[in-house]
């Protein structure tokens, strides 16, 4: 699976299937169930102690729209995220969905993402995000396992 993009389309003949290791014979890891309302979805495989954590991700919702972001927290703890004047806290492996509205005009606008320390919260990353009419933005918080620290990678559909 790439890292850095998302992987090209392939069709299913079921909403119910399983995903595995291809080989020469097909070793099953796991289930897939996708919604039943929906024909197009991303499905975000979220590494845990035993396997992985589906979450299918329907992208031909009518509410998902450019400029909106999906927050995937994959970390160990809850994340606090402002997106212009959109925030939300989305807790460990949860989703959030977070609709910015950035200045009339402008380009860009904030994004930062938080957690939690001893003494409040804390920043981990404070930058700009292009705003965009035409794109949507899938985000993934994390715990760095070499670092320890909290990040984030994203990418744009």
């Amino acid at each position: 699976m790439p890292l850095d993009r998302f992987s090209d389309p392939i069709g299913v003949t079921s909403r119910v299937f399983d995903y595995g290791v291809p080989a020469k014979e097909f070793v099953p890891m796991g289930r897939i169930v996708l919604p039943d309302v929906g024909k197009k979805f991303v499905i975000v495989f979220a590494p845990t102690s035993t396997g992985y954590r589906v979450f299918p991700v329907r992208t031909d919702d009518p509410d998902f729209k450019a400029d909106d972001t999906i927050i995937f927290n994959f970390s160990p703890m809850d994340v606090g995220v402002e997106l212009g004047s959109a925030k939300q806290v989305v807790r460990s492996m949860k989703i959030g969905k977070l609709r910015p509205a950035p200045a009339v005009g402008a380009r860009f606008f904030q994004a930062t993402f938080y957690q939690q320390s001893p003494d409040g919260p804390l920043i981990f990353n404070n930058t700009r995000w292009p705003s965009s009419d035409r794109l949507r933005v899938f985000a993934f918080v994390f715990k760095d396992p070499v670092t320890g620290n909290m990040t984030y990678r994203d990418m744009r559909d």
